[in-house]
């Protein structure tokens, strides 16, 4: 059953809310952003998620070079405190999860 949670960055500056199933568990990405970071997530369509506060804030991380296509992975982070609480991507074998 899918619940709205609320979250944000460290510091607060950025806001932002998802309706997730958390039911349907948490994912370990193996990829190295994720790896190095430690990262488990939960996969939301991309509508699901809403940036309510700080949009302007938000700073884009994109690895250089990328395996991933452009536009397919997309790291969000907070100048302020250097969290990183969101990131944006597309999963063709996830249908209905991409947004596209």
């Amino acid at each position: 059953m899918k619940k709205t949670y609320h979250g944000s960055c460290h510091c607060g500056a950025v806001r932002f809310e998802a309706e997730i199933d958390l039911t349907e568990g948490i994912r370990k990405c193996n990829c190295s952003f994720c790896w190095k970071l430690g990262y488990r997530k939960s996969f939301a369509a991309y509508e699901a998620v809403r940036v309510t506060d700080g949009r302007d804030r938000m700073r884009e991380y994109k690895a250089t070079p990328s395996n991933w296509p452009e536009g397919d992975i997309n790291h969000y982070m907070c100048p302020n405190c250097g969290a990183n609480f969101l990131s944006r991507g597309y999963l063709d074998s996830w249908a209905g999860i991409s947004g596209r």
